[in-house]
């Protein structure tokens, strides 16, 4: 079973959506045209969501046309986003080669990274989305381990307990 789940960071379940297949979900969501699966689940999860809230998701929900249907509804998303799917944005960019050389010149913060060429923790300049991001993802995995140990205690059937949940974190802009 896979569930779409909107979280917010503390964990709390705000919405969930049963995955019973694209056309299913494509029925309920109204303006659908050219939006790919993650943006269908976006737009039926922030139905409820207030303007001006922000939206932290992985790399399947992040899409131009997701984030585009997001502003419509003056909803911020943040997101990793996967190359093939942003390829006008980058051939602008300059290349990895050049971006590694140029290194993070507006990294607001100082973190710690593992090395796997030297073998030990190397201290990194950070951008502040990258913080604030790490900072609000993980409501989903919260609510799922906290799920996992209802399952536990109650000794119920582990294929009751057990589904797949894409993250979906939320935040309220203040």
């Amino acid at each position: 079973m896979k569930n779409f789940v909107l979280a917010s960071t503390d964990g709390i379940v705000l919405d969930f959506e049963v995955y019973q297949g694209s056309k299913a979900l494509a029925s309920q969501v109204p303006d659908i045209e050219g939006l790919g699966l993650g943006a269908l689940v976006l737009r039926r999860l922030t139905e409820t969501v207030h303007p001006g809230t922000k939206v932290y998701c992985d790399r399947f929900f992040a899409t131009i046309s997701a984030v585009e249907c997001m502003l419509e509804k003056q909803v911020y998303l943040s997101g990793t986003v996967m190359k093939n799917r942003v390829p006008k944005a980058m051939q602008q960019l300059p290349s990895e080669k050049i971006m590694k050389q140029q290194g993070r010149e507006q990294a607001e913060d100082i973190c710690q990274r593992w090395s796997k060429k030297e073998k030990h923790y190397m201290t990194d300049r950070q951008p502040g989305i990258v913080r604030e991001y790490n900072a609000k993802m993980g409501g989903v995995d919260l609510s799922d381990r906290m799920l996992s140990l209802l399952c536990h205690t109650k000794s119920l059937d582990r294929k009751q307990c057990k589904s797949t949940y894409c993250e979906t974190d939320l935040h309220r802009c203040k």
